[in-house]
This record gives structure tokens, C-alpha cells and sequence, in this order.
């Protein structure tokens, strides 16, 4: 078993990659219970963020899943086409049905922002979204096995706890692309974590598909595999993601040239004239406050602690050019590291602390 944590440097460039995770004990949390659980706390997060969704009248929802968004948010295409393959092969009695479940509530479309017509599409993207939740959770427990090595109830548990803080990223509203791309990357680092490379290069385009930003995954690949793999197989391996990326965000650019809108957005100017309201200073505060327990743990994980603070800085400074630095979903793909290390900080001082190391070999 490998892991997304330290790794050793191996004996030379290009040899056998050595084993340098914790090794986690056994599951005893039977599967269904754990998957019970993250269904739960998805539920519960899919819900809270439900009339949050794509409100930007540039993005909204039903341009969204139609294709017809302003450029940059169409050119993020994994859900749209998702969710119009899924509706072309729905029967059309199951279709109907939907639309007149969610005609006969006026209220509640109007409280979830959906267009009249479009709820059955919706429903798939509120699935979707669900989904990647419950795929987030199995995914950083998987993390959390690999780092800290805790008992399976404490693991599992750290999946749920994983998916419930997303809430703490919910500023004014999600994207449909948002909760996949978080799943997405957590799924990226622990297939990284297990050396599967096959399954990473299957991964790729797919996160790609879905947002740019998915790029960022080279930039972990770089950390986990520097002193690894010999200097001209590792830039071969980023070469190879990055004419991947290329191809996929030209043929999105390409595709989608006469939408309006641009390729990027500059909000630099809103940014640097920051007047933030009491609840958004405390929504600051917090989120400060778990970057501070998260590199609490730098120490004992410096690789992760090293990726967190790169991956958020380039985060935070294309944030501060061409998003809005009160909406903390730009940084989705350090979440999953962060989370990481706040875990590592609040287990080590509590339950890890009373772990008793193992008693001395003889010699």
C-alpha cells in the first residue's frame, strides 16, 4: 500500500518506487454502514447548497445544463453533458412525471431557483451533486487511512466530517461543476496515493472535462513523484498531462467561440475595493481559523503541508485577478489536503496522542 504522504527518495532515479505509507488496519465498519453515513451528510450538504446553485446570471442553472452559459462557465462541460445524456435515455413517463411533481409546487421551484420545464434536469444535476458527495467522503476516509493510519470507525467517521465542512466554502452560491470537481481531485489524490497510474491517465480528461483547474492535479503529481522517478520520465509524465489539458481546453474554446461573454473574467478591481459585511468577516475568520489547525500539522506531514500551501497560493492569486475572494469553492482543490492536516492536528492531540508506541525488537 502507497500513499499520498512523504515519500522517501528512492536508492535512484527511476528505481522501484518503495512502499512509505502508514499501513491502516483492517476495515471493521461494514460498507454499507459507512456508505449509509456519507449518503447522510451528502444529503444533508446537496440540500443546504440546492438553492444555491449557479445563481449568476451569466451561469445560471438552466444555461448551464443547456450549454448556453456565458463563456468561461460553459467551457466546464461534465455535468451539461452528463445530465443531457442521462435525460435523453430517462423514459419519457418517468420525464413527465417529474415535471408535473415539481409543477404542481410552484413555491419550491421558485425557492430553488429552477425554470419551469427544466425540474427533471435538475433533479439529475441535484443527483449528480449528491453523488460526488458520497464519492468525496469514501474518497477521504481512503486519504485519511493512507496519511494517519486511525482505527475504521475513526476513518469512516472522517469522511463524514469531511463532506459536512463543505459547508464551510458556501459563500453566495455552487456551480454544477463545483461538487464533482471536488470529487473528482480527492479521487485523483488517492489514486495517486496508490500508484495507479492507469487510473489517474483515465481520470485526467475527465476532470479536465469538467474544470480547468483540474490542471492543478500535475502540479500534485510533481510532489508525489520528485526523487521518484528520474528527471526525464517525470517531465515526459507532465508533458504528457499537460498536451491533455491542451487538447481538451482547446477543443472547449473552440467549440464554444461564438458564446458570449470571454475566455476569463477579471475582477481585480472589485477584489482590492474589499468592503466585507459582519458575516462575511466571521465567514473569513473561520476559514482562516481551519487553514491554521490544518498547518498545525505541517510538521508531521511537510510534503502535505508543502502541496497546501503551493496549491493555495496559486489558488488565491488567480482568485484575486479573475474570481472573488469571498467565495471559498475557488478553493476546492487544496480542501481535500487541508482537510488532511486539520484531521492529523485534532487526532494527534486526542486519540493518536494515546496510541502506545509498539514495544522494542530484540536484537
Amino acid at each position: 500500500m502507497t500513499s499520498i504522504t512523504d515519500p522517501p527518495d528512492a536508492e535512484a532515479p527511476g528505481a522501484e518506487e518503495p512502499s512509505y505509507a502508514v499501513v491502516a488496519p483492517r476495515s471493521r465498519v461494514p460498507a454499507a454502514l459507512a456508505l449509509s453515513l456519507y449518503a447522510l451528510a451528502a444529503l444533508g450538504i446537496a440540500l443546504w447548497a440546492a438553492p444555491r446553485t449557479s445563481l449568476n446570471p451569466r451561469a445560471l442553472l438552466v444555461d448551464s445544463v443547456l450549454g448556453t452559459a456565458y463563456r468561461p462557465y460553459v467551457y466546464r462541460q461534465l455535468v451539461p453533458l452528463m445530465v443531457r445524456a442521462i435525460d435523453a435515455i430517462t423514459p419519457a413517463p418517468v420525464r413527465r412525471a417529474i415535471e408535473s411533481t415539481f409543477a404542481a409546487h410552484p413555491l419550491l421551484m421558485r425557492k430553488l431557483h429552477w425554470a419551469p420545464g427544466y425540474a427533471r434536469r435538475f433533479v439529475i444535476v441535484f443527483v449528480i451533486h449528491w453523488l460526488s458527495l458520497i464519492l468525496f467522503g469514501a474518497c477521504m476516509r481512503e486519504l485519511v487511512d493512507q496519511t494517519w493510519a486511525p482505527r475504521a470507525p475513526v476513518s469512516v467517521a472522517a469522511g463524514v466530517a469531511a463532506i459536512v465542512l463543505t459547508g464551510i466554502h458556501f459563500g453566495y452560491q455552487n456551480y454544477v461543476y463545483d461538487f464533482p470537481q471536488l470529487a473528482l481531485f480527492a479521487l485523483g489524490l488517492a489514486v495517486l496515493g496508490r500508484d495507479r497510474l492507469r487510473e489517474f491517465y483515465l481520470l485526467y480528461p475527465i476532470g479536465m472535462l469538467n474544470k480547468e483547474t483540474f490542471v492543478l492535479m500535475t502540479v500534485v503529481f510533481v510532489f508525489t513523484r520528485w526523487g521518484r522517478l528520474s528527471f526525464g520520465v517525470l517531465m515526459r509524465h507532465v508533458l504528457a498531462q499537460l498536451a491533455i489539458a491542451f487538447a481538451i481546453v482547446a477543443a472547449l474554446h473552440y467549440i464554444y467561440r461564438n458564446e458570449p461573454g470571454g475566455t476569463i473574467e477579471f475582477h481585480l478591481a472589485r477584489n482590492l475595493d474589499y468592503h466585507p459585511s459582519a458575516r462575511q468577516l466571521l465567514h473569513d475568520v473561520i476559514y482562516l481559523g481551519f487553514w491554521a489547525l490544518a498547518l498545525l500539522s505541517a510538521g508531521r506531514r511537510p510534503f502535505l503541508g508543502g502541496l497546501a500551501l503551493v496549491l493555495g497560493g496559486v489558488l488565491g492569486i488567480t482568485t484575486l485577478f479573475f474570481g472573488y475572494i469571498t467565495e471559498y469553492r475557488y478553493y476546492y482543490e487544496v480542501y481535500p489536503i487541508l482537510f488532511l492536516l486539520a484531521f492529523g492536528t485534532v487526532w494527534n492531540a486526542t486519540v493518536g496522542r494515546r496510541r502506545a508506541p509498539p514495544p522494542a525488537v530484540a536484537t
